[in-house]
C-alpha cells in the first residue's frame, strides 16, 4: 500500500524489544482507532538485554533496516518516530513535593506556572528524569482537577517523576544517530497500559503486567491516575535460559515453554537433548513454573508494599509476549485472589470494517501508536542539532554513565541553583512537604527501591 502524504494522521512507531524489534506506519482512522499501513520486523539477537541497547553497531544497523523497509512501503521519506523507553532501569518516584502558601488568597496561572517550572528544575542524582506525570493539585488538603480561581490557605501539587539511568535514553538516541529524524522518546510500559485499559480501571484500581522477553513491567493506576512504575529483570527469556542448562536448543526451549506452559505435567513424556539424555516432560514443567513463580513473586511483592493488594477493584491485566503462556493466569489468581484478564492490542481492518486483534507481543509498539498519556518532557528532541549524524564508538559498559551523570548534575544544578534564588523573592513562602498516598506506603516504595546505583544495565 503506497502512501503519497505522511501527513498528521500518519504515525511511525518503534518497538526495541529484546527479542525483536517491531516497526510499524498506521494511520489514525477517526472514531475507529489505527489502521496498520507499513509493518517490518527484526530479531533483536544480541543487540538487547532487558529491554535496553548492549551493542550499538548492531542495534543501529538493524534500526536502520526497519526505517528503510517502513520507508519502502509506504513510499514516503519518514519524518518522525515514537520510540520507547524501557529497561531495567526505568522506574517511578514520589516527587519532591512543592506547596505554597496562599494567604487566603485565590490560586493564580502564576503559581501554577511557577509549580510547573519548578517540577522541571528537580534533578535526581545518579538518574535522569525522562518525564515528569501530570500534577494532582489539593488546595486545603481537597483535589481540585483545575485550582485556578479556587481560594485557600495551601497549594500542593504531587506527581511522580519517571527516572532511569543516563545511559538507557543515550543510547537509544546513538543508534538513530545517523537517521535525519525527529525521534519522539516515550515510556513503554506507560503507552503499553494505557492503550489496553479504561479510563473508569485506572478511576478504580488496575494493575497493568507487561510480561516481556527480557523484563517484565508493572504499571499501577488508581484515581486516574498512574500511581507507581517498575520494571522487574526477569522474562520470557530468563525461562528459556533455564532450560537451555539441560543441553536443550534454544528453538526447542522455546517450543516447550510455550507448549507445556506453567501448568503441572503428570505424563510420562520425555525429551531427548542434544547430547543424548532424556529429560521428563514433568521435571520441566516444574522449573517453567518455579521460574514463572519467581518473576509473579517479584511483582506482587511491589503490589502488596505499596498498600495496593486490596486496592485493585479492576484487577491485574497482563500482556506482552510472555503473557500467552498456559496457566499464567491461573497461577496469578491463586497467588493472588485477583481477578486476572489478558489485554490484546487492536487494529483497524479498512477491508473488513472491523477491529482485528493482534498478538499480546504488539502491545507496546500499538501503545506507541495510539497510546497519549500526560506528562513533562525534560528537554525536547530534534536530532538536526542534538544528536551527531555518526554513530559514535560504542561507550565503555562500566562507569561511563556515572561520570557523565555526575558532570550533568554539577552543571545543571549550579544553573538551576542560580535562577531559584533569582525567583526566589517573587514566589510565595514554602512549607515542609507532607504526602498524599502516606507515609507508610512512601516508606515502602523507598525501601524497594534505595538511592544507592544498582548494576548497570548492560550486565
Amino acid at each position: 500500500m503506497t502512501v503519497k502524504n505522511i501527513a498528521e494522521e500518519y504515525v511511525t512507531a518503534i518497538d526495541l524489544g529484546s527479542s525483536k524489534i517491531v516497526g510499524l506506519l498506521a494511520k489514525r482512522i477517526h472514531g475507529k482507532g489505527v489502521e496498520i499501513v507499513a509493518e517490518h520486523i527484526v530479531n533483536s539477537g544480541n543487540c538487547m538485554k532487558r529491554g535496553a541497547i548492549y551493542n550499538f553497531s548492531e542495534a543501529a544497523a538493524l534500526i536502520k533496516q526497519v526505517i528503510a523497509s517502513l520507508e519502502l512501503k509506504s513510499g514516503e521519506n519518514l519524518k518522525k518516530i515514537n520510540v520507547n523507553i524501557s529497561g531495567q532501569s526505568l522506574r517511578s518516584r514520589f516527587n519532591d513535593e512543592i506547596e505554597f502558601h496562599l494567604d487566603n488568597e485565590s490560586v493564580s496561572e502564576e503559581d501554577i506556572q511557577s509549580i510547573e517550572e519548578e517540577i522541571q528544575e528537580q534533578v535526581v542524582a545518579d538518574y535522569e528524569i525522562i518525564c515528569n506525570t501530570k500534577p494532582s493539585f489539593f488546595v486545603d488538603g481537597n483535589p481540585v482537577a483545575n485550582p485556578v480561581g479556587v481560594v485557600g490557605l495551601l497549594l500542593k501539587a504531587e506527581y511522580q517523576q519517571i527516572i532511569a539511568r543516563p545511559s538507557l535514553k543515550k543510547n537509544i538516541a546513538k543508534c538513530f544517530a545517523e537517521e535525519p529524524i525527529e525521534v519522539n522518546y516515550l515510556i513503554g510500559p506507560m503507552v503499553s497500559a494505557e492503550s489496553l485499559i479504561t479510563e473508569n480501571e485506572k478511576k478504580i484500581g488496575v494493575a497493568v503486567v507487561d510480561f516481556g522477553a527480557g523484563c517484565t513491567s508493572l504499571s499501577i493506576y488508581k484515581n486516574g491516575e498512574l500511581v507507581h512504575l517498575a520494571v522487574i529483570p526477569f522474562g520470557g527469556n530468563t525461562i528459556t535460559n533455564d532450560l537451555c542448562a539441560f543441553n536443550i536448543r534454544d528453538e526447542e526451549a522455546e517450543n516447550l515453554k510455550k507448549r507445556l506452559g506453567c501448568i503441572a505435567v503428570t505424563n510420562d513424556n520425555t525429551i531427548k537433548s542434544y547430547n543424548g539424555s532424556e529429560i521428563a516432560e514433568a521435571e520441566i514443567s516444574l522449573i517453567i513454573e518455579a521460574r514463572q513463580t519467581e518473576i509473579w513473586a517479584n511483582v506482587w511483592r511491589q503490589i502488596q508494599d505499596l498498600g495496593m493488594d486490596k486496592e485493585l477493584a479492576a484487577g491485574i491485566v497482563i500482556t506482552g509476549g510472555a503473557s500467552s503462556m498456559k496457566g499464567l493466569s491461573e497461577l496469578i489468581i491463586k497467588k493472588t485472589s485477583i481477578n486476572v484478564r489478558q489485554a490484546l492490542p487492536v487494529c483497524y481492518n479498512a477491508k473488513s470494517q472491523k477491529q482485528d486483534t493482534l498478538p499480546p507481543s504488539y502491545a507496546e509498539v500499538v501503545g506507541l501508536i495510539t497510546g497519549v498519556y500526560s506528562t513533562f518532557m525534560k528537554e525536547e528532541h530534534k536530532p538536526e542539532k542534538e544528536i551527531p549524524h555518526h554513530i559514535p564508538e560504542p561507550m565503555p559498559v562500566v562507569e561511563t554513565w556515572k561520570q557523565e551523570e555526575k558532570e550533568l548534575v554539577e552543571e545543571k544544578g549550579e544553573e538551576k541553583m542560580e535562577k531559584k534564588e533569582e525567583k526566589k523573592e517573587q514566589k510565595k513562602p514554602r512549607i515542609p512537604r507532607g504526602s498524599f498516598f502516606g507515609s507508610s506506603i512512601k516508606k515502602g516504595i523507598q525501601g524497594l527501591f534505595p538511592n544507592e546505583p544498582e548494576e548497570d544495565d548492560f550486565k
